[in-house]
């Protein structure tokens, strides 16, 4: 038979394949005579890749990857979100165990996302409000195993040193708090009226070697309290407290501060101090306990000094209870011996007793007065205010030899050093009047209220060089007697 070689028609030809596919068959029928088929040919060498055809439309989307659900409730899923076969859910309320997704629904793994030797959950722990939770770090290997918080990147020799079961590394130079306080419920939390007010650890100093550290409240109180000792010490330096406005410490038991230097307290307002023992407030301090002194140094030991000007101002007062010959209100000892003691009856004792000693010098221009309103019978004021430097008064009185000089007392409170306004009511002072040039005798005395003038109310008959007063004072000012006493035997009384 001949061996034809006929092109089959396919769908898709266009007219023009299908025209030169009949062609060709009727060519081939016509060529062959209708003869038999000849045998297949070898396969000929492959052509050249043809231009890629036409982008085919974008087939079906595949379904979603594997997913990981965090939540304290079992997921169910929904038409919008289904749970697929394989899906994982960490449970952090029990401890952040992993489930997986069967065909029979979530399955425990067994697993969790914290490693059993560092971290722990502790379920229904007891407390005034009721069961909590609690996430312990523990670990059977404290040197192995430590929480590093760190800003830069830890190293083996960095991150645990000290065996600490947590770890705060920061960059002191930043100059960022190292721990800070918020509360979530504070009105306007993360305004900065909010913020400027936490309380915070920082570094003090942004040197790298420098580790002083601070702690600041920036607006509110600081409290420190104690069940048992409260101690603040520093082995090499100062401890520095300081207040812009209140201050209180108060304590029901020991207080103690030890410090290898000094402790400064700088205040901006008062300072109290409050215990069984010792109380001290804005204006007053008071102990019940003795107080001892132990100093070296070439300065007073104790002074007080009271800067108030006003007559009711005082300086140092010491009361007891008791008026009995055994118990001193001062006692001034070196070593075992009593130079100075004042007992509780009021009695005065003293080893070496020394006297204050005032000079004064009377000119014809500075006396007070004169005697029968002769000029040449000069009176001179002894006051307090003309015996400041002590009640021993050596008086150097002029004019010249030949004319008369007299002492007068103040007595009430209107004249210039009035012995009235410097007593107290039913005291007395003892005064030595003496004369260092016995060419200027003392020929009298006056004792007045208002003004030294007019007759004397004493006068000598032979002038004296030294006059023993005794100035006591009654229940007023011009309550005032003088004792007097001199060299010539001359005594009495003025009233």
């Amino acid at each position: 038979m001949p061996n034809l070689n006929i092109s089959n028609l396919t769908q898709g030809d266009s007219q023009e394949d299908i025209i030169r596919k009949i062609n060709n068959n009727f060519d081939s029928i016509v060529a062959n005579g209708g003869g038999p088929q000849g045998k297949i040919g070898k396969t000929g060498p492959q052509g050249a890749v043809g231009p890629a055809g036409p982008k085919g439309d974008p087939g079906q989307e595949g379904r979603r990857g594997t997913q990981w659900l965090v939540q304290s409730t079992e997921p169910i899923g929904g038409a919008s979100d289904p749970i697929f076969v394989g899906d994982y859910w960490v449970n952090p309320s029990q401890g952040n165990k992993i489930f997986q997704y069967g065909d029979s629904g979530w399955v425990d793994t067994g697993a969790n996302l914290k490693a059993s030797e560092s971290f722990k959950l502790i379920e229904g722990i007891s407390g005034p409000t009721g069961n909590k939770d609690a996430i312990v770090f523990s670990s059977s290997f404290p040197e192995k195993t430590t929480m590093v918080l760190s800003d830069s990147i830890s190293t083996t020799t960095t991150a645990n040193p000290n065996y600490s079961k947590l770890l705060l590394s920061t960059n002191g130079s930043n100059d960022y708090p190292i721990l800070e306080f918020s509360k979530t419920d504070a009105p306007g939390i993360g305004d900065p009226s909010d913020y400027t007010r936490h309380p915070q650890f920082r570094w003090l100093s942004p040197v790298g070697s420098n580790y002083d550290l601070l702690f600041t409240v920036p607006q509110d109180g600081l409290t420190l309290s104690a069940g048992g000792g409260l101690e603040l010490i520093s082995t090499s330096g100062n401890v520095d407290i300081s207040s812009s406005g209140f201050m209180n410490f108060n304590s029901g038991g020991v207080v103690k501060i030890t410090a290898g230097s000094d402790v400064s307290f700088s205040l901006g307002s008062n300072f109290f101090v409050t215990s069984s023992n010792f109380n001290m407030g804005s204006s007053s301090m008071e102990t019940n306990v003795p107080i001892s002194i132990t100093s070296n140094t070439t300065d007073y030991v104790f002074s007080s000094i009271n800067e108030n000007t006003s007559n009711s101002a005082g300086g140092v007062v010491i009361d007891t209870s008791t008026a009995s010959s055994s118990s001193y209100l001062l006692d001034l000892t070196i070593g075992s011996t009593r130079y100075f003691g004042v007992r509780a009856d009021g009695r005065i004792e003293g080893s070496r007793m020394v006297q204050g000693r005032t000079q004064f010098v009377g000119t014809s221009s500075n006396y007070d007065g004169s005697a029968n309103g002769t000029t040449n019978q000069n009176i001179w004021s002894m006051g307090y205010n003309r015996v400041m430097n002590g009640n021993f008064v050596e008086v150097d009185l002029s004019p010249a030899s030949g004319t008369q000089r007299y002492i007068g007392i103040p007595s009430g409170i209107i004249m210039t050093g009035s012995w009235g306004g410097y007593l107290k009511s039913n005291t007395a002072i003892n005064v030595r009047i003496v004369a260092v040039d016995d060419s200027k005798p003392i020929n009298g005395l006056y004792l007045s209220s208002t003004s030294f003038s007019g007759t004397p109310d004493r006068v000598f008959s032979t002038p004296v060089l030294y006059l023993d007063l005794i100035i006591a004072k009654g229940s007023s000012a011009t309550d005032i007697t003088v004792y007097y006493n001199s060299d010539k035997g001359y005594a009495g009384i003025l009233t």
